[in-house]
């Protein structure tokens, strides 16, 4: 018998398991097998092809910020396209400290506030949090400049799917054109900032 980590075979116990990460599943499923595939756990509950592969976890994703200068405030930029984050701030040796306020100030930035400045890191996690996996978005477009035509180079070979977001809420804008399929330009009635999501 093979085994990686450690192992208590009198009390059944496996300790330090490590799932190999995956990019596809198995060919050769067997029931009750498990595989880490694309940062989700899965279990095989039917081998008879097709395998029947049902998802343990759901994604989560994160972001890491380092802080290189010591500050009190942290401006963290984190891409993940979502309100709905946690944030874990780390010291220089790596101990967990606690911020005095984490403001989150739209959906691709926060911004720590500390009581004391230091330098170290953040980790910024999105995922499962409210009752759904993270929405997967293709192209987020950050519209800064008030205008009534946003003009998106999205580059995603085809004609998405657009979601149009003032603010916190979603609206419905005048038009939602694709000239091509690595374009899209949405226009308004009056000018506006705010930002698209494509999917």
């Amino acid at each position: 018998m093979k085994f990686y980590g450690d192992a208590n075979l009198q009390q059944n116990e496996l300790q330090n398991a490590v799932l190999s990460t995956l990019t596809s599943f198995p060919i050769d499923a067997k029931a009750g097998q498990i595989a880490f595939v694309r940062s989700v756990v899965y279990i095989c509950v039917s081998a008879t092809p097709p395998a029947v592969w049902v998802p343990l976890t759901q994604e989560i994703t994160a972001y890491t910020h380092v802080q290189t200068t010591p500050s009190i405030t942290w401006g963290i930029t984190h891409n993940l396209n979502t309100a709905d984050v946690h944030v874990q701030v780390y010291n220089t040796s790596n101990q967990v400290i606690l911020a005095d306020e984490v403001t989150i100030t739209s959906p691709t930035a926060c911004v720590v506030e500390l009581n004391v400045a230091q330098a170290g890191k953040a980790v910024v996690l999105a995922g499962h949090f409210v009752g759904n996996p993270k929405p997967s978005y293709a192209y987020t477009h950050l519209q800064t400049v008030a205008s009534t035509s946003w003009t998106i180079p999205h580059g995603l070979g085809y004609n998405p799917i657009v979601r149009v977001f003032i603010g916190t809420a979603e609206v419905q804008p005048a038009t939602i054109t694709h000239p091509d399929v690595n374009t899209t330009i949405v226009t308004f009635t009056g000018a506006q900032t705010g930002y698209a999501r494509l999917l």
